[in-house]
């Protein structure tokens, strides 16, 4: 009484099509240009507020003729970017409303996670993260308080 039957097994196809529903987010940096520890947090808050996404760290090489920096992509859409030398902001609410968005399109709508699942998106504090010139890495917890973030 009240035992529940075993599952069937799960076969490459069914697995490819539950993976190809998983939204990527892809976070890129320069290499040599202190963007490592940065890189690797940011990916790191949005993994822990949407675990159900994919995850990608990427690294270039630096060119002497484009400036270091770090993107943010969720399904190759650019969500952020560092646009000033050594800073980025970093908005969980605008990564939370891409992805969502990019959930709705990938799911059929009786399978869509939403903000429910996560927490609301008005919700999700915005993390800002940068590094001054001599590599201290710091970040806010979006209400203006810095909080200690990993050196290199």
């Amino acid at each position: 009484a009240g035992c529940f039957p075993s599952p069937p097994a799960m076969n490459t196809s069914k697995f490819d099509t539950l993976q190809q529903r998983r939204v990527n987010v892809v976070v890129e940096y320069t290499e040599f240009a202190g963007w490592g520890v940065c890189a690797a947090d940011a990916l790191h808050a949005i993994k822990s507020q949407f675990p159900d996404v994919r995850t990608h760290l990427l690294s270039r090489r630096r060119d002497r003729n484009v400036a270091p920096l770090l993107t943010i992509r969720v399904d190759s859409m650019l969500i952020a970017s560092s646009r000033c030398p050594g800073s980025v902001f970093l908005s969980l609410r605008r990564i939370g409303l891409a992805v969502e968005r990019c959930r709705r399109l990938r799911r059929p709508a009786v399978t869509v996670y939403g903000a429910s699942q996560n927490g609301e998106v008005d919700e999700l504090p915005a993390v800002e993260m940068w590094t001054t010139g001599s590599g201290r890495m710091e970040q806010s917890d979006g209400w203006g308080h810095l909080l200690p973030c990993r050196r290199e």
